[in-house]
Order: C-alpha cells, then structure tokens, then sequence
C-alpha cells in the first residue's frame, strides 16, 4: 500500500508506514545508528513505499533511493517537514513502471522526470537540472550508459537526482558500477 498507484491490489489495511517505522526504530535502538546516514532503497513497489517513507517520516531518513519506482501524482498530498535526498533510477524501456509515467489499473502516477522535479521543489532546490557524470550501472549495455541528471542549488546536505538508464528494463541487471555509484 505504497501510493494510491501501486500496489496495494488486493485491499490490504497492513500499515507499513508503521511497521516500516518500527523496524528502523528498533535497529537505532539496539545498534549505535547515525540518524544522519540511514538509508532506504527500493525497487518497484519498495521504490513507491520509498518516495511514501520520504514524505510521511523524513525525520527516519537522509535518503532514498527509488529504482523503478515513483511518487504520488499529487505533490500536493506529500508534505514532509524536513528534506530527504532522493535518486530515481529507471529505464526507459520499463513497460511495468513507464519511465514516461503511466497508470496501474486505472491509478496514474507521476513520470521518472515529474518524480525527481517534484522533490526537487520540495527540498527547496532549484528547478534547472545539470547532466552529470555518465555511469556504468548496467552489465547488459555497453559502456558508461546511464546518464545522470542532477538539480542544483538545493539546500546544503541535500541532493535530487535522476539516473536515466537508456534501454534499462524494468528489472536491470545492475554491476558493480551501481554499488560503487
């Protein structure tokens, strides 16, 4: 039950904002965490369930990493406190979760570009974007194939970018160029 799009098919009243909150709850309260550097990665759903911890419990987190995933369609509706740095990474050739954006049964959300402006606006950033570095993510696409976008002028400590991955499904086959990245 990430968005209002994905995936919560079949009904479900589990609330994982809750249960998702407890867990990192619970490892700060059992190991020596740095609030600072606690991360959130997803993929797909996990990368929807992202974007909504970023908007619901940013105080959780400094950052969240979205692979083929997106954020509600209404910013409006996604109203954090504080800011949280994001990276989108989506291929454009996903016909599960569009680069371009798209619907799941009839719930539309918001395209790989609109996802990233749309944190750029609510972490205070700028709204021009800068290509950056180009990156080797995916084993089955020769050469530095991503290209990264990144916006600037966002407050200190804070970062939004997009990692476009031209030809990328919607499950690449990531290499080491992704962990190091």
């Amino acid at each position: 039950n990430a968005t209002d799009a994905c995936c919560n098919f079949f009904g479900s009243e589990v609330d994982d904002v809750a249960y998702l909150t407890a867990v990192v709850e619970y490892a700060n309260s059992v190991h020596p965490v740095d609030p600072s550097r606690v991360y959130l990665a997803g993929h797909s759903n996990g990368g929807f369930m992202s974007y909504r911890l970023a908007c619901e419990r940013p105080d959780l987190f400094a950052a969240i990493v979205s692979l083929a995933g997106a954020m509600v369609n209404d910013e409006s509706t996604c109203t954090p406190d504080e800011p949280v740095s994001v990276v989108q990474v989506h291929g454009t050739l996903d016909d599960v979760i569009r680069y371009d954006g798209g619907d799941i049964l009839g719930n539309a959300y918001p395209s790989a570009a609109d996802t990233t402006g749309d944190w750029a606006s609510l972490n205070g950033c700028q709204p021009s974007i800068e290509p950056g570095l180009a990156l080797d993510l995916e084993t089955d696409l020769t050469g530095d194939e991503t290209t990264v976008a990144e916006y600037t002028d966002c407050p200190d400590g804070v970062g939004v970018e997009l990692w476009t991955i031209p030809g990328g499904s919607h499950l690449p086959k990531l290499g080491p160029g992704f962990a190091a990245a």
